[in-house]
């Protein structure tokens, strides 16, 4: 126990990663035990604490390792826990012989501010905007959807090297804060299980979108790996591009108005693409939000704002 509490103390030497791994090992047993009374036990819960605790008990030698190894196996730790515990989610939803839908009341909520679907919204106004040409619009939004992958590792990568040499463990601040994000939304996923307007309204599947081959590409891409049909509420993919590109303007970062771009261009797609309810995007913001704040709770680092502030692209 004297060991444990040491190893949460000292979160400078290793970024943070000490405390990213016992908050992920605390975290996936709670979910194991959840599982119990969901038809489990489902032992695939357990793979991430596992895998946390290896980098738990190697952190002392790790901490002797440059900063950027130090911060790349603190980026790869978390990512892989993040895919797991996605899937996982998609697990229990299946264990329990799939859990109760809210789709009802989201969707009541768009047919009454649009008096329609959103998705069905979003194409009528874009296609008086854009006329011929919005299928360039469509493109966009697909492929602002994928940077949802990219965001993270981006905003990571660039806050890194954006920190002065001594203050490169600065950086776990905002690792902890993505930890923070995918496990408080994996909750809410079982907490308020949402499946979403493709799949739930019927009318959807007939709402065809304008798109070259590059778009519909990368949507068929989308919809054939969904393993988990649960994950709408809140957007993960409107959150988390929130939340990184909030970093980015605290920290004043050159880049913070093409995160900005392609956050906007997010949470378009999340609606215009038929994923999302405007209820899980509305609720992403002050999520997003409220995820930056913990992170400080969580790793206690102050922010290293650039001085210079003539932006680039």
């Amino acid at each position: 126990m004297e060991n444990n509490k040491r190893e949460w103390e000292e979160y400078r030497r290793d970024f943070g990663l000490g405390r990213l791994a016992l908050a992920t090992s605390i975290f996936n047993t709670f979910l194991f035990a959840i599982s119990f009374f969901m038809g489990g036990p489902l032992l695939e819960a357990i793979y991430p604490v596992l895998f946390s605790l290896i980098f738990f008990l190697l952190r002392d030698r790790i901490a002797k390792l440059s900063s950027l190894i130090i911060f790349a196996l603190t980026a790869i730790s978390i990512t892989i826990t993040i895919l797991l515990n996605y899937y996982l989610v998609g697990l229990l939803d299946q264990l329990s012989g799939d859990l109760l839908r809210y789709d009802d009341i989201f969707s009541a909520f768009d047919l009454w501010l649009y008096s329609m679907p959103v998705a069905s919204f979003i194409k009528i106004v874009s296609g008086n905007i854009f006329g011929s040409y919005q299928w360039l619009y469509y493109d966009f939004l697909q492929i602002s959807y994928m940077t949802y992958y990219l965001f993270p590792f981006f905003g990571g990568f660039f806050y890194y090297s954006q920190l002065s040499e001594r203050n490169k463990a600065k950086i776990g601040r905002l690792v902890g804060s993505v930890l923070i994000f995918f496990n408080l939304n994996y909750l809410l996923y079982l907490i308020v299980p949402v499946t979403g307007p493709q799949y739930y309204i019927d009318l959807m599947s007939e709402l065809s979108l304008p798109m070259s081959f590059v778009g519909k590409y990368f949507n068929h891409l989308v919809y054939q790996s969904h393993p988990n049909f649960i994950d709408c509420f809140p957007s993960g993919h409107a959150g988390i591009s929130i939340l990184i590109t909030i970093w980015m303007f605290k920290i004043k970062n050159h880049y913070r108005y093409i995160f900005l771009f392609f956050c906007l261009g997010m949470i378009q797609a999340t609606l215009g693409l038929k994923y999302h309810y405007t209820l899980d995007v509305l609720c992403a913001i002050p999520f997003a939000a409220f995820c930056y704040w913990l992170s400080y709770k969580f790793i206690p680092q102050t922010l290293e704002v650039r001085k210079n502030r003539k932006w680039r692209f």
